[in-house]
């Protein structure tokens, strides 16, 4: 079934027989069904779809850092998740068909031309609690200095991220990211990156690495 919004001539809603109606970027968009095909794929298909199912198993469980970390990188029509899966496809993935994995230490959580970290690091606290580091330079214009830092841990074994988009400003040189007390014994891999209060620029995100919580 399909529905009509803003009258008879207003953008189609569902599927009337082979045609599908649907918004795109707030555009109405129509497409047919098309006839089922046999799913005969090239190696190289199969090998391309691996790769965008690997890009999906780490941004979809951090979907909300990734639409901030990609939104001032999008052209068109795209959406900081097609940017974000574009960049995993073409430089975080490794290896060869069918024994693909992702490449953690090239994966990008955002872009953009503001200062990246400088020499950041992380470690463990009680346990449960990461401790995120940075240098800061006090020969950085005021306005950098109040940059909020964006941290994000991703669960190897449950595929889950944690994450804060506002955390302290750059001047401060540490935050700490809390991982939630039902997560066990499990390894991490982790970012940082900065993004201006007025949430108009980001920086390109820096790797912190692989951390085990036990």
């Amino acid at each position: 079934m399909a529905t009509i919004k803003k009258g008879i001539l207003g953008p189609i809603t569902g599927s009337i027989s082979n045609i599908i109606g649907y918004e795109r970027l707030g555009t109405p968009c129509i497409r047919g069904k098309g006839d089922p095909q046999p799913q005969n794929f090239t190696h190289k298909q199969k090998a391309h779809q691996l790769r965008v199912k690997l890009a999906n198993s780490f941004i979809n469980p951090s979907k909300n850092f990734i639409n901030i970390g990609f939104s001032l990188s999008t052209t068109g029509g795209q959406t900081a998740h097609n940017v974000a899966i574009a960049h995993a496809i073409k430089a975080a993935t490794k290896g060869e068909f069918p024994n693909l994995e992702l490449d953690f230490q090239n994966l990008l959580v955002s872009d953009g031309i503001l200062s990246s970290a400088v020499n950041p690091k992380v470690e463990v606290v009680d346990g449960l609690h990461l401790k995120f580091s940075w240098d800061f330079d006090e020969m950085l214009e005021y306005s950098s200095r109040r940059d909020q830092v964006m941290l994000l841990a991703y669960s190897v074994k449950t595929k889950r991220s944690f994450y804060t988009i506002g955390g302290a400003k750059r001047s401060v040189g540490h935050e700490i990211l809390e991982i939630y007390p039902e997560i066990e014994q499990d390894s991490f891999e982790t970012y940082l990156a900065f993004i201006t209060e007025d949430r108009k620029q980001i920086s390109k995100s820096s790797y912190t690495g692989l951390v085990l919580l036990h």
